[in-house]
C-alpha cells in the first residue's frame, strides 16, 4: 500500500488534468444527492446516486472515458434495487454498532468503506456479500483509510473558507484519493 501522500499525489494529478469537468461532475453530486437526501425518504433512493458517483471516480482511476452518466448508471442499468439494499444495510449495521459506543461505529465505517466499490466491480454480487467483502479487504487497512481521510481535514476547512466553492474541489479531490485506495487494495486483496 501507498502512503496518504502519494494517494493525494495521485488524485491531485488527476484532478487537474481536467479540473473544470470534475469540479462541474462534483457540483452535479452535490445537488443531487442533496435533493434526494432532503425528499424525506432519501435514504430509500440515496444508494444508487452514491454507488454512481463513485463509479466516476473509480474510472478516473483507471483511466477509463468519462461520462456525468455514471451518476445515474446503477439506475439505467438495472442495479437500483441493489444499490439500494447496500446503502440501507450498510448504514443500519453502523448505527447498530453505534449504539454500543461510538468507537464501534468508526470502525465499522471503516470496515464496510469499500462496499460501494465492491458493487461496482462485481454486478452480480449481492448487496450483504459486497458489505461482507469489504470487511474482509479493509482487515488491517483501516487506520490507513482513516489516516488518509483525516489528511484531507485541512483541506475541507479551506474549502468552507473560500464559500464552500472550494469544498466542490475538496469532494472530488478526496474521493479520488478513495478510489486510488480502493484500486490499489484490490489489487493486492486475496477475495473477490
Amino acid at each position: 500500500m501507498r502512503s496518504c501522500k502519494e494517494y493525494r499525489k495521485i488524485a491531485w494529478d488527476i484532478l487537474f488534468k481536467d479540473l473544470g469537468k470534475f469540479f462541474a461532475y462534483s457540483l452535479l453530486c452535490s445537488v443531487v444527492i442533496s435533493a434526494v437526501s432532503g425528499t424525506g425518504f432519501g435514504i430509500f433512493i440515496l444508494g444508487p446516486f452514491i454507488v454512481g458517483m463513485l463509479l466516476f471516480y473509480l474510472r478516473a482511476i483507471r483511466g477509463e472515458s468519462l461520462s456525468f452518466g455514471a451518476l445515474i448508471e446503477p439506475i439505467l442499468k438495472n442495479d437500483f434495487l441493489r444499490t439500494i439494499i447496500l446503502y440501507i444495510l450498510k448504514n443500519l449495521f453502523i448505527f447498530l454498532w453505534s449504539l454500543l459506543f461510538i468507537i464501534p461505529g468508526i470502525v465499522k465505517k471503516y470496515s464496510y468503506a469499500m462496499a460501494e466499490f465492491i458493487a461496482i466491480d462485481n454486478p452480480s454480487m449481492d448487496a450483504e456479500t459486497c458489505i461482507k467483502e469489504s470487511e474482509k479487504m479493509m482487515k488491517g487497512h483501516k487506520f490507513k483509510l482513516f489516516l488518509l481521510d483525516l489528511s484531507f481535514l485541512g483541506w475541507y476547512i479551506l474549502g468552507a473558507l473560500a464559500l464552500f466553492i472550494g469544498a466542490i474541489f475538496v469532494q472530488a479531490y478526496h474521493n479520488l484519493a478513495k478510489a486510488a485506495f480502493y484500486n490499489d487494495l484490490k489489487s493486492s486483496a486475496a477475495v473477490m
